[in-house]
């Protein structure tokens, strides 16, 4: 019974000598190939050797090593395509051998051998393609590749709805909590304190009273100076006592202190200055003052300590005096409710 129609043939089975000859027209076609993408390079050799010459002619040795550099590249290529003909003939050949090997112990195994052989030229059809594409990257040189990057996990930014209905959330939930506000003093009216009047009462700590002794400075005519208040002679003890004031903490503090504070504490035990009790133990100053000055807005601070004027800054209605440029200055003294 015939399985084929009358127009359909089956194919014939394709003899060693054909695909031979099959693969040879391949390989003839990409050596021309190449060697038409070399004629700008061996262009540019004749170009160069022919430029040796004009160099130096009476020196030979320099014409020489000069034509031998113009056709290095030339002949790096060629050779690089010769070594590359015989991996791939060498590769055909070892083929054909293992069919020879595995069939040759029977004579009427002919057909297979053949077989074998044209399967080797089947598989090895692609090698004359990479052969071709590793010399046009030798002529035409090596692209640069670029740098690949990781891919990073994308993130929601910061203006994501998403997170804007989170935080209204959170604010809605901490809005519903109570909260209990702090009882305002009754002398203050906003950031305005009522009680600041004269005869102004001034709290010194001892970084004030040594900063004030190494500029030279006498405490209360510097400091009624600065508050623009008089004082005679004969109402010294009446009126001009009761400016300055000092805590049981800051002599101790002093005292502590030793031999070199001595000046300062000789000055602090003056009887015009008015000596507060403190309640507290320990003679920790800066507590103490905060503490006073949270309870009672009548008082100025008077310190040169960074740390001390950056809490009580957070006070609201108290001034602060210190010493700078060899004088006394103050900051947020109102004179009146209008004042800025």
């Amino acid at each position: 019974m015939n399985w084929f129609n009358k127009n359909e043939q089956p194919e014939e089975e394709v003899t060693l000598s054909k695909r031979a000859e099959m693969f040879q027209k391949e390989v003839d076609t990409m050596l021309s190939d190449v060697t038409r993408m070399t004629l700008p390079l061996q262009k540019r050799s004749f170009a160069c050797c022919t430029n040796c010459f004009d160099l130096n002619p009476d020196n030979l040795d320099d014409i020489t090593n000069c034509i031998k550099t113009c056709q290095e590249k030339p002949q790096e290529f060629g050779n690089t395509v010769q070594t590359e003909l015989n991996k791939l003939q060498d590769v055909l050949l070892k083929c054909q051998q293992d069919c020879l090997n595995k069939y040759s112990s029977k004579p009427e195994n002919n057909a297979e051998i053949e077989r074998c052989a044209v399967k080797c030229y089947d598989t090895n059809k692609n090698m004359v393609k990479t052969i071709k594409s590793k010399l046009e990257q030798l002529i035409q040189g090596k692209a640069k590749k670029t740098r690949k990057f990781a891919q990073v996990k994308r993130r929601l930014s910061l203006k994501d709805t998403k997170l804007s209905i989170k935080k209204d959330v959170e604010h809605k939930e901490v809005d519903n909590k109570l909260t209990e506000s702090k009882p305002v003093h009754s002398g203050m009216f906003f950031n305005y304190n009522e009680n600041l009047v004269p005869p102004y009462q001034v709290i010194v700590d001892t970084n004030f009273v040594n900063s004030s002794i190494q500029n030279k400075l006498d405490l209360h005519k510097s400091m009624m100076d600065l508050l623009l208040s008089k004082c005679n002679s004969t109402q010294t003890l009446t009126l001009c006592s009761g400016i300055i004031h000092v805590t049981d903490c800051i002599i101790g503090e002093l005292e502590k202190l030793g031999h070199r504070y001595r000046m300062a504490l000789q000055l602090a035990r003056d009887p015009r200055i008015v000596r507060l009790k403190c309640t507290h133990k320990g003679t920790y100053v800066d507590d103490c003052i905060v503490e006073r000055v949270q309870m009672h807005k009548c008082y100025i601070v008077a310190t040169n300590d960074r740390d001390l004027k950056r809490r009580i800054r957070k006070i609201p209605g108290v001034p602060i005096m210190y010493v700078k440029r060899h004088q006394y200055q103050i900051e947020r003294i109102p004179f009146s409710i209008t004042s800025k």
